[in-house]
């Protein structure tokens, strides 16, 4: 399932001027589903890119429907998110 991440990585850093930055959109694709030993859905994994700024963004399907929300990433984990 293809998705879109929201959010304004690096913040200030990537603004024009005095401007406010512009939102950024990001495509990836849900890579797995993890569940917590009850069974239950605990995370989403995704393989694309997040970064500082996309954090508590909105993920969205194909068709703009919310799916969920950007939580934190792996460090060196070259596009593993959640």
């Amino acid at each position: 399932m293809t998705v879109y991440s929201f959010g304004y990585p690096f913040g200030q850093a990537l603004a024009l001027g005095k401007a406010s930055p512009a939102i950024t959109v990001g495509k990836a694709s849900v890579s797995s589903l993890r569940l917590d030993d009850d069974g239950e859905l605990a995370l989403v994994q995704i393989d694309g890119a997040l970064n500082p700024g996309n954090s508590g963004g909105p993920m969205v399907d194909a068709k703009g429907r919310l799916v969920g929300v950007a939580v934190s990433r792996i460090r060196d984990g070259q596009g593993i998110g959640f």
